[in-house]
């Protein structure tokens, strides 16, 4: 991840691997949310079905950071998560 330093990385990495476990195949239509819910952690749901949740603030602010990080996967789609245009 370009944006996390890598003793950051380090440190979700175990969590990072029980993101993976979660996934499941996606089809046009299909809507995934992860949201961070203090106390729980970063909940994982596709459909409206939970999948499953991971702890700590800081493996919902790296996951985050994908997207809303200083060197996100689209600039664009950062503008727009952020209500730009």
């Amino acid at each position: 991840m370009k944006n996390l330093p890598r003793d950051q990385l380090e440190a979700i990495n175990e969590r990072a691997k029980t993101l993976y476990s979660m996934y499941r195949d996606v089809k046009p239509g299909d809507r995934c949310s992860f949201t961070y819910i203090p106390g729980t952690g970063a909940q994982i749901a596709l459909n409206g079905k939970v999948l499953g949740a991971i702890e700590g603030l800081d493996f919902s602010n790296a996951m985050l950071s994908i997207w809303l990080g200083p060197d996100p996967l689209d600039q664009t789609l950062k503008r727009a998560l952020l209500g730009g245009n």
